[in-house]
């Protein structure tokens, strides 16, 4: 596989730059809906694994003040865990030397919030 002339690859930027004019809307980051002050909507912000006082499962800070870790990874999907093993594999890092952080409260990144009833599990696997 060669690289693209110059010419080419300036002429495939105009075109992305024309599509993207196209997107932008004069309204901004104001077009997007914060679902979590959204009373219609705030159900959906809701995390299926907090308790009822809003507060999670009691588990150790990973990093206590003034602490450090080498590499923090943001995002707790498929992609971020991929990223850490690939980083282990190729750069010997170790696993305690990552933290992710996720607005959600555990592994799955998009996927967290999709779950199966308790029921379904237990009768699965149970």
């Amino acid at each position: 596989m060669g690289s693209l002339p110059m010419e080419d690859f300036t002429e495939v930027q105009k075109k992305y730059e024309s599509e993207r004019a196209k997107r932008l809307r004069p309204d901004g980051m104001a077009q997007y809906l914060d679902i979590g002050n959204d009373e219609k909507y705030r159900h959906f912000a809701a995390d299926p694994l907090a308790t009822t006082d809003n507060k999670y499962v009691s588990q150790p800070l990973p990093v206590l003040d003034r602490g450090h870790s080498k590499v923090l990874v943001v995002g707790s999907g498929f992609g971020a865990m991929l990223y850490a093993v690939r980083l282990i594999e190729i750069a010997g890092f170790e696993a305690t030397d990552f933290i992710f952080v996720d607005s959600a409260w555990g592994f799955g990144g998009t996927w967290y919030w999709n779950r199966y009833p308790v029921w379904t599990r237990m009768t699965l696997f149970g």
